[in-house]
């Protein structure tokens, strides 16, 4: 239910275009872990329907990897500590399992040429720093911690 959760707080704040000046670590973990599930199933799918590009996802996804590696340690390590604390259930796995299907539906839903530049952008974005630029707090959060 937390990856639920914080996926819709996500959604709002994409929506309004606003950011949250400053955010728990916990909450940062949140965010970052959605945003690493959903390249993760994203990168799958998308070198999937997309050979073409596969190797472009891949060589991006490192750059992001190494490029924001310290934030993503941190989340990790906080994620981990929250699901010990609190485990998902299995219909929690289940609903988030079922939100990165929606995910990628959204993705293709207008089309292959459309879906394979939605695909490109999405970690193009991610290699060039786009989540740092849009989401400053969240970084804050876990690097300084």
């Amino acid at each position: 239910m937390r990856l639920v959760l914080c996926v819709a707080t996500v959604a709002a704040l994409a929506a309004s275009g606003s950011s949250i000046a400053q955010v728990t670590p916990y909450e940062a973990a949140g965010r970052f872990h959605i945003w690493l599930l959903s390249a993760e199933h994203l990168a799958s799918k998308c070198a999937a329907a997309y050979p073409s590009i596969a190797a472009q996802i891949k060589q991006d996804v490192s750059k992001w990897q190494e490029r924001d590696r310290r934030a993503i340690a941190k989340a990790e390590a906080v994620w981990l500590d929250m699901e010990r604390q609190s485990p998902r259930t299995k219909v929690e796995q289940q609903d988030d399992r079922a939100q990165l299907e929606r995910l990628w539906m959204s993705v293709i839903a207008d089309g292959p040429a459309v879906g394979q530049g939605r695909c490109t952008s999405y970690f193009a974005d991610r290699a060039a720093g786009g989540l740092r630029t849009r989401s400053p707090e969240v970084f804050r959060a876990l690097e300084a911690s």
